[in-house]
């Protein structure tokens, strides 16, 4: 167990969901997988915890955790997802905050629990977050690669000129949606979110995606505080909705959460349309990053191309600076390690089921 560098005071679960909330509003890096409702809604109130870290009077950086206990084995394993926020909103990141609660977070959970102890930070892998990787690796964590891959929208460019930047075909796909007889609405009523719930289906089905479930989501969304839900977009042509498009909407980088294209919605471009509009309003709203959120060429090669083109037209596929571990002993992280490994085949063998089915021919009744 390392001691926090003078100034800094860490505490665990002593705040409440609106304090918590509250908390969020401090970061640049904040965003919906850390609000406290997708903890609680998503892992119960007892599979969640809550860091703060203090420098001196000042919240230099919280993370929520997922919490999962083997009790029969006294041990356990603890999870972050798009976190640590340490990233505090108006100031230049600072270093010391980042390497303080990755300090924090071993010494409670690790030294103090005997977790296993797994953060993945979302941060992109560029130069400029080098830095980042650095801390953990001195801090005693032991790095492997973070698997997601995604493309990246800078918005600091103007508006005009992000639109320059797309290929030649993204762009003329753009205008060929624009001219159609579609229209962009953000829903005022709960029973219009039941339509991105009805879209997303649709979506699945056609592409035989098993992803995050829509109608968790915007009921997690449903129990949060107005400035902290997700901006949500319908798509109509003549008065049926064919798509859907919802995003985080909070911190400084949005990424797609929710939504789809309806079967109509093909032959309109509707998606180019939705996409482009996240774009404006997402820089419109001061966002200096929008992450298209994972893809995969191989997977979901359409996906992956349109994803690029969103990027722009010189747009390099991008990573994550990695996952990190820390762990007391060897027993507790090859069971922490076995856990995963089970789960994302589990995760995999139902995507490779479901694609079967989805490529089986059928029968024409006699």
């Amino acid at each position: 167990m390392m001691d926090l560098e003078p100034g800094y005071t860490h505490e665990v679960d002593r705040v409440d969901k609106a304090s918590w909330h509250d908390l969020l509003r401090m970061f640049d890096d904040a965003n919906f997988y850390q609000t406290w409702s997708y903890g609680e809604k998503s892992w119960g109130a007892k599979g969640a915890s809550h860091l703060v870290l203090r420098r001196g009077e000042r919240v230099a950086a919280i993370a929520q955790l997922r919490i999962v206990d083997f009790s029969f084995l006294k041990t356990g394993a603890a999870y972050i997802n798009w976190g640590p926020l340490w990233r505090r909103r108006g100031e230049s990141a600072d270093a010391a905050d980042l390497r303080n609660i990755a300090r924090a977070l071993r010494n409670e959970y690790v030294d103090g629990r005997k977790y296993a102890l797994r953060i993945l930070p979302k941060i992109f892998d560029h130069p400029e977050n080098d830095g980042a990787k650095e801390v953990f690796a001195k801090e005693g964590y032991r790095r492997t690669p973070d698997p997601l891959r995604t493309f990246v929208v800078d918005l600091r460019p103007s508006f005009e000129e992000l639109r320059q930047r797309l290929p030649r075909t993204w762009r003329q796909t753009l205008r060929f949606a624009e001219k159609q007889d579609l229209r962009i609405w953000e829903p005022s009523e709960p029973s219009h979110l039941e339509l991105v719930t009805a879209i997303n289906k649709q979506m699945k089905t056609r592409k035989s995606y098993i992803g995050s479930d829509s109608q968790e989501l915007l009921s997690i969304n449903a129990d949060l505080p107005k400035e902290l839900q997700l901006k949500v977009l319908l798509c109509d042509h003549q008065g049926e909705t064919i798509a859907a498009l919802g995003w985080s909407n909070i911190g400084k980088v949005s990424f797609p959460l929710v939504g789809g294209t309806g079967d109509k919605a093909l032959q309109y471009r509707a998606s180019y349309l939705l996409w482009w509009e996240m774009i404006r309003l997402c820089q419109a709203g001061g966002f200096i990053y929008c992450d298209t959120a994972g893809v995969h060429k191989k997977r979901n090669p359409g996906g992956y191309l349109f994803k690029k083109g969103l990027a722009g037209r010189d747009a390099q596929e991008t990573a994550y600076i990695g996952q990190f571990d820390a762990y007391g002993d060897y027993p507790t992280y090859f069971l922490f390690k076995t856990m995963m490994s089970i789960r994302e085949g589990l995760r995999n063998a139902a995507r490779r089921l479901k694609s079967s089915f989805r490529r089986k021919p059928k029968r024409n009744p006699q």
